[in-house]
């Protein structure tokens, strides 16, 4: 399994007029979401089962209050079930999670530390085994982040501008190979589970 890259092409703009000389015509304007907080780092772990198409996530995700913080902010996350958000301490936070986002109420915490899990998801986590037409191939999963995809498997700003530096823990059955962006820092086996830690230390989006 790979933690995806946005792979965007750098956009050529010209101003003519104060206008964009290569805007297409129909194309409707796509701009950025609002954010009132910042997010800093995240560290996930994802948990695989390829045969049973189902996943676990946890993840501490730390963040900066923007001055335009009025009292609530959102994580983007969706098509999922969302088992538990805390702050970094284990408190519960005031939380609620509809129309892809995770809306948190009140102060900002240093870090929202979130649990969740999902089954046989469509977009962003992709499962893939035997067919009739090919009963050999492998059980396996793997991720395609472009599109805004990203927050169908993690929470996060789903958006190729927001960068931070991650941790990603992968773990998935005995004997399967787990591949991730960034230094491989340690690997192994634990409780019959093969496991992978990465440090993607350079800022990448989701």
């Amino acid at each position: 399994m790979a933690a995806s890259v946005h792979g965007w092409e750098a956009l050529g703009l010209a101003w003519a007029g104060g206008r964009m000389a290569f805007a297409e015509p129909g194309v409707p304007r796509h701009y950025a979401p609002s954010r009132s907080v910042r997010i800093e780092r995240v560290s996930v772990t994802l948990r695989l089962w390829p045969q049973e198409r189902r996943f676990e996530g946890e993840a501490e995700v730390e963040v900066t209050a923007l001055a335009s913080h009025k009292g609530r902010f959102a994580l983007d996350l969706d098509e999922v079930e969302v088992l538990s958000v805390r702050d970094e301490t284990g408190a519960d936070l005031d939380w609620s999670h509809r129309d892809g986002e995770v809306v948190i109420r009140g102060a900002v915490p240093r870090a929202v530390c979130l649990q969740w899990r999902g089954q046989d998801p469509q977009r962003g986590l992709y499962f893939t085994g035997p067919v009739a037409w090919r009963p050999e191939r492998q059980h396996m999963a793997w991720t395609q982040c472009q599109d805004e995809d990203g927050h169908f498997v993690v929470p996060c700003h789903d958006h190729p501008g927001v960068r931070h530096p991650w941790t990603i823990r992968l773990e998935g059955p005995a004997g399967h190979t787990l591949l991730s962006n960034g230094r491989l820092v340690e690997s192994g086996e634990a409780d019959g589970r093969a496991f992978a830690v990465y440090e993607q230390a350079e800022p990448m989006p989701v």
